[in-house]
């Protein structure tokens, strides 16, 4: 697809469209690619935004679950492109009809910045993950790419905006590209952004001929993007405009996979860095880390993983609690008004008595479209506002555990030395002896 020339810079869709008729599943089987990365599970009423070219809210898939369109174009909402709707029934439609969607139970948050012929200023788009973010979302899903844009997304306003997001408590998932051999040798140019970053695979879980490799991103994955061909279980099939559906292939198709994966683990109670984390390390690997970096994701092993088991502080003595009128209690305690609005999601803490449990089960009482559920013994705190590679690790006064004496400094070697040998010369000086010995 040609560029627009914009004074900012521009994006384009990442996507190859196939021009053959959908052949459509029974209601019941999922879908060749949703039924590759362990899906659907419900995903139990987390926001997914998807910023891109709009999102045909009447469309039957998604019963209903679609919020109101962010429009940042021209205020008409809908979506004239139908690329939008696509990426959105992937990562969450199948309300009736096919099932094509990773997580059908998720609120679906249309920002539009894509024009019809699916153009649009990097300004456009850096706008609307900070409107995705302060909305509410959990998820943003940017099935959008270029090479040129790519390449310099770290110097641009949008790797501002996605670390904005992250601190937001949003988890950025980003389509990887559509750059072929290009992209083959040289990856991806996301680098450090705190967000995950898709490629593409085929039926064959071999990497598309069109798809560039995660490259350097430091979350990295693979979903099934289809091979190009436009035929049916070999392409992705999801919703188009109106009402029907189509296939289509690009890394734009894959990364919806994983927004909806995500969106599900946040539905567990796991604030964004746990379910970035869970989903990496549940992915199947199929071949080098810097062509699929984690691997071929996989939901269902990552709702099968065991929920962490909340640690109980060792038995002390009860502590009075602050009055109001205390001069040691902080301002504000007790008070969650500055929660952000994943609040409900990322301050899930169980019952230090109740179990370590799977994720799976039953989807652990979520109802379609509902609030998540108790987590079963998973204790999640609220999001980090820092990036990736920020705030990981605590000063050297924060690592020794309660009761455990802190390392001991220099100062402490010189005085436990100047000590012995004052007991020495006392000692020596009490048997005649003068001086110390060497």
């Amino acid at each position: 697809m040609r560029l627009r020339q914009g004074a900012l810079g521009v994006v384009a869709l990442a996507l190859l469209t196939a021009a053959a008729p959908a052949a459509i599943a029974s209601a019941a089987d999922p879908e060749w690619n949703v039924e590759r990365v362990g899906a659907p599970a419900s995903g139990g009423g987390v926001i997914v935004a998807v910023v891109d070219s709009g999102v045909d809210a009447t469309h039957p898939t998604f019963g209903g679950r679609v919020l109101p369109t962010i429009d940042l174009v021209d205020g008409r909402g809908g979506d004239p492109n139908g690329h939008g709707t696509h990426v959105a029934g992937t990562a969450g439609g199948g309300a009736s009809g096919p099932s094509i969607g990773v997580a059908p139970g998720i609120r679906i948050l249309p920002v539009r910045v894509l024009e019809a012929d699916g153009s649009g200023t990097l300004s456009t788009v850096s706008e609307g993950i900070r409107r995705a973010a302060d909305a509410g979302a959990s998820v943003i899903n940017l099935s959008l790419g270029d090479d040129v844009v790519i390449r310099s997304i770290t110097g641009s306003g949008l790797s501002d905006a996605i670390r904005y997001a992250w601190s937001k408590g949003a988890i950025p998932v980003l389509a990887a590209g559509n750059d072929g051999l290009v992209g083959g040798v040289f990856g991806s140019g996301y680098g450090d952004l705190p967000a995950v970053v898709v490629t593409a695979t085929g039926p064959d879980d071999r990497l598309a001929g069109y798809a560039t490799t995660v490259g350097s991103a430091q979350w990295g994955v693979a979903a099934p993007g289809g091979n190009g061909s436009g035929r049916a279980g070999e392409d992705v099939l999801s919703a188009k405009p109106g009402g029907g559906y189509r296939l289509l292939a690009g890394t734009s198709m894959a990364a919806p996979h994983a927004a909806g994966a995500l969106a599900v683990l946040r539905s567990k109670g796991l604030n964004p860095q746990q379910a970035v984390d869970r989903l990496l390390a549940t992915a199947r690997p199929i071949g080098p880390r810097s062509t699929y970096g984690a691997g071929l994701i996989d939901l269902a092993a990552a709702l099968r993983t065991p929920a962490p088991t909340p640690v109980t502080p060792a038995p002390g003595p009860a502590a009075e609690p602050p009055s109001a009128a205390s001069p040691g209690a902080p301002a504000g305690a007790g008070d969650d008004s500055s929660a952000g609005p994943d609040a409900a999601v990322d301050d899930v803490a169980a019952s230090p008595s109740a179990p370590s449990t799977t994720l799976d089960g039953s989807e652990d009482g979520t109802p379609d479209g509902g609030e998540p559920a108790d987590a079963g013994g998973l204790a999640a705190g609220p999001a980090s506002p820092l990036g990736p590679s920020e705030g990981v690790r605590p000063p050297i006064d924060e690592v020794s555990s309660p009761g455990v004496p802190a390392p001991v400094g220099v100062t402490g070697i010189v005085a436990c030395l100047l000590g012995w040998t004052a007991l020495v010369v006392a000692a020596r000086r009490r048997r005649g002896i003068t001086s110390v010995p060497a």
